[in-house]
């Protein structure tokens, strides 16, 4: 007994939903491994990765004289030593 035009569409409509099914799995994994890496060792709720974030020290000083340092700094204006390591 041959098979019937059917049997075709049938077999091929039930690998695509098998690979339909695959693929959302695999999304859902992907979605969810994204979404513990990012909450991962916060305690806070309000966590925002874009927001400013508050600078926790002042402005810097030279470790030898204790002058201000302005930001593009490459000597100390106060003892003139290379702040190269910085």
């Amino acid at each position: 007994m041959a098979p019937t035009p059917g049997y075709k569409l049938a077999a091929v409509t039930l690998v695509a939903l098998t690979l339909l099914a695959a693929a959302a799995v695999g999304l859902l994994i992907a979605l969810r491994r994204g979404a513990a890496r990012r909450a991962r060792g916060r305690g806070d709720p309000d966590y925002d990765p874009y927001s400013a974030s508050p600078v926790p020290y002042g402005p810097a000083a030279c470790d030898r004289c204790g002058a201000a340092l302005p930001g593009n700094a490459r000597y100390c204006p106060g003892c003139g030593i290379g702040l190269a390591g910085r």
